[in-house]
C-alpha cells in the first residue's frame, strides 16, 4: 500500500515537473519542433512559451508560392500528456481568413492527426496552387485526418463549401454558384465527392456531379482522376469551350469528365 502511495505522489510529481518545463521553454522550440515537419512553414515574431505561445505572422511556402495565415496562436492541452499523444489548440487568423481546430503528435507512431478544423478562406488564396484562377469563398470542416511517419493518409474526413464560385476560362469569369463537397480518405488517397447546390432560382447556373480523387498529396505535384458529368446552364455558356476540351459530350448539353493528370 505504502509503495502505491509512493508511485502516486512520484507520478504527480514527475507530472507537474513536465507541466513546469513546458511553460518555461520559449516558444521557438514548438516553430522548431514544427519545421521540422513541414520545411515550408515560416513565422515571425514569436512570443510565449512551448505550452503557450504566438507568432505575429506566419505563412505556408509551397511551389514558390507563398499561402499567409496570419497571427497564429497555440494552446497545449494539459490532460493529453496523461496519454502520450499530447495536442494543442491553434488558431490563425488574418482579415476574412481564420483556421481553427486542435492537432496531435503520437509520441511512439510519430503520427500527426487534426481534429475538429474549420477553414474559412477566399478560394483566390489556393489559386496559385493549381494554376487555375478562382473567386468566391471556402469553408470546410475537417472532422479528422491523420498522417503517418510514412505520409500515408488515414482516418480522414470532412465537408467543404464553396461560396459564390466563379472561374476564369481564359476569355471571361463564368459564374458557377455554390458547389460542395464531402472528402474521405481510401487507401491512402483523398477522394471527394462534388456537387453543385441549388440556388434561390431553384436551378444552379452549373450542374456537377464529379468524384476527384488526389493521390500522393504531399508530391509536387500529386496525381489527379477527375470524373463525372458537368452541365453547363444558359449563364454559364461560356465554360462550354473549356469542357470541350476536356470532356465528351453527352445529353442535353451535358459533358463526361474522365482526367487523369
Amino acid at each position: 500500500m505504502l509503495l502505491l502511495k509512493k508511485r502516486y505522489w512520484l507520478s504527480i510529481a514527475l507530472l507537474l515537473t513536465v507541466v513546469f518545463v513546458l511553460r518555461t521553454l520559449p516558444a521557438t522550440w514548438a516553430i522548431y519542433a514544427i519545421q521540422q515537419a513541414a520545411p515550408g512553414f515560416q513565422v515571425s515574431e514569436v512570443s510565449g512559451s512551448l505550452w503557450s505561445g504566438r507568432a505575429a505572422f506566419s505563412q505556408w511556402l509551397d511551389r514558390g508560392q507563398a499561402l499567409p495565415l496570419g497571427r497564429l496562436d497555440w494552446q497545449l492541452q494539459g490532460l493529453s500528456l496523461f496519454s502520450l499523444n499530447p495536442c494543442v489548440d491553434f488558431s490563425t487568423k488574418m482579415p476574412q481568413q481564420s483556421i481553427a481546430g486542435y492537432a496531435c503528435y503520437s509520441l511512439f507512431g510519430g503520427a500527426v492527426s487534426l481534429h475538429k478544423v474549420d477553414i474559412g478562406l477566399p478560394i483566390s488564396q489556393l489559386s496559385p496552387y493549381i494554376n487555375v484562377d478562382l473567386e468566391g469563398r471556402i469553408d470546410a470542416y475537417i472532422k479528422k485526418a491523420s498522417l503517418d511517419q510514412n505520409y500515408n493518409l488515414s482516418e480522414t474526413s470532412g465537408n467543404v463549401l464553396w461560396q459564390g464560385g466563379s472561374l476564369y476560362t481564359g476569355n471571361e469569369w463564368v459564374f458557377l454558384g455554390d458547389i460542395q463537397a464531402q472528402f474521405y480518405s481510401e487507401d491512402n488517397r483523398l477522394v471527394s465527392q462534388w456537387l453543385s447546390v441549388e440556388g434561390q432560382q431553384g436551378t444552379a447556373p452549373v450542374d456537377i456531379d464529379v468524384q476527384l480523387t488526389i493521390s500522393n498529396l504531399l508530391a509536387k505535384p500529386p496525381n489527379i482522376q477527375a470524373r463525372g458529368v458537368i452541365k453547363p446552364g444558359p449563364q454559364a455558356s461560356g465554360l462550354v469551350p473549356m469542357l470541350r476540351f476536356i470532356g465528351e459530350p453527352g445529353d442535353e448539353g451535358s459533358y463526361r469528365i474522365d482526367l487523369n493528370e
